[in-house]
């Protein structure tokens, strides 16, 4: 009789400490945060940026489509170098897209209108290319967003051939999938795409307005979304990016903002609203993260508008010390809950006693950041 109750009280601490642990980080509001740029040609200044990217040195690098260039910020959006100008040669640039980065630190830069891929180092020296016209493999009609996955295969949204293709970073053409159509697995015009930690890809299905889901292969897995204004529902989606805790952000274009989901597309919440104002969006595009102790930054390339817009993500993240002492605490309490009779009775005090600490640390740790 003592041993079932020793288990069962473990198992309850167990299921507890669970718990705890799987809210250790939710929303708690996003907010406007900074915002740079503004129309026109001069360093800093934007025309119709679309794609954004983040590097591990939290460098800003920002397709500037209409000026055929690459600009380089920093995270408070200052200046820091460009390339490109307009043509067809190596290192110039006709609607420059989508941007990725390899595990060397390589920038991949996807034309639309020249329907290739180029690559440079991050001074923007050209390193090689690929890509034509055409719908064989390795060609492209107007490719635009692309990813860059864990095993340094790039996948590409080839918009008008309405499928992906992926590629080894010289450029080699590895396989695709995708057709025009609205069935499972079919594209109507792809715009961009990113990968989850499991390496499952996440695909902006933009003229079928949704989300489908596929394994590293191609295979269809689900899909979430459809036409529409209300939550969860989209009108042009082009911009897909992921946090660290696997949520999806997916810029709603025509609808002016962007909605959150989690992996399986159960919507969360959404920001931004059309207009010119601080915390309005005309067109979003591009979507990138970058993560400051308990805040997530949230880069946006405010397309129509000509600027880079950030939201700071609030969440509520219990601290590792306090995830130590609760594990350090609970281990010795269940070793004596084995050993001696009387843990019986202090076993589960401890674990509601260190949950109800936890609980009002992070109620506090809230409204100081309020």
């Amino acid at each position: 009789m003592v041993k079932k109750k020793q288990s069962l009280w473990i198992i309850s601490c167990i299921i507890l400490f669970s718990l705890i642990m799987s809210t250790n980080a939710s929303i708690r509001g996003i907010y406007f945060y900074d915002s740079w740029g503004g129309l026109g040609s001069n360093d800093g200044q934007l025309y119709q940026p679309w794609g954004i990217l983040i590097s591990d040195v939290e460098e800003i690098y920002v397709t500037d489509k209409a000026n055929y260039r690459i600009q380089v910020f920093d995270t408070e959006g200052n200046f820091l170098r460009k390339w490109g100008s307009y043509g067809t040669g190596d290192g110039q640039f006709y609607n420059p897209s989508g941007i990725a980065m390899d595990s060397e630190n390589n920038i991949y830069v996807a034309e639309s209108l020249n329907h290739r891929i180029q690559v440079f180092d991050t001074e923007g020296n050209f390193l090689r290319k690929w890509g034509t016209e055409g719908t064989g493999d390795g060609q492209f009609d107007q490719p635009l967003g692309m990813e860059m996955n864990k095993t340094g295969y790039l996948y590409v949204a080839d918009r008008f051939n309405h499928r992906i293709q992926v590629f080894d970073k010289q450029g080699n053409f590895i396989y695709k999938w995708g057709s025009e159509g609205s069935g499972d697995g079919q594209f109507s015009l792809p715009s961009n795409l990113v990968f989850d930690s499991e390496g499952y890809v996440y695909v902006a299905d933009q003229e079928n307005f949704r989300i489908q889901v596929f394994t590293p292969n191609g295979t269809y897995v689900r899909q979430f979304g459809s036409y529409g204004s209300n939550n969860g529902e989209f009108d042009s989606p082009t911009g897909v990016t992921m946090d660290r805790i696997g949520r999806v952000y997916v810029s709603d274009r025509d609808n002016h903002r962007i909605q959150v989901f989690d992996k399986d597309g159960n919507y969360i919440t959404k920001f931004g609203y059309p207009g010119s104002g601080e915390e309005q969006l005309n067109m979003p595009h591009g979507i990138d993260i970058r993560y400051e102790e308990n805040s997530t930054y949230i880069y946006i390339a405010d397309h129509t508008n000509h600027r880079v817009k950030v939201y700071r993500l609030d969440e509520e993240i219990i601290e590792y010390t306090e995830i130590i002492e609760f594990t350090e605490i609970f281990t010795q309490t269940i070793f004596r809950t084995i050993t001696d009779e009387t843990g019986i009775i202090l076993l589960p005090l401890v674990c509601i006693g260190l949950a109800t600490v936890i609980i009002i640390r992070r109620i506090k740790n809230s409204k100081r950041k309020n």
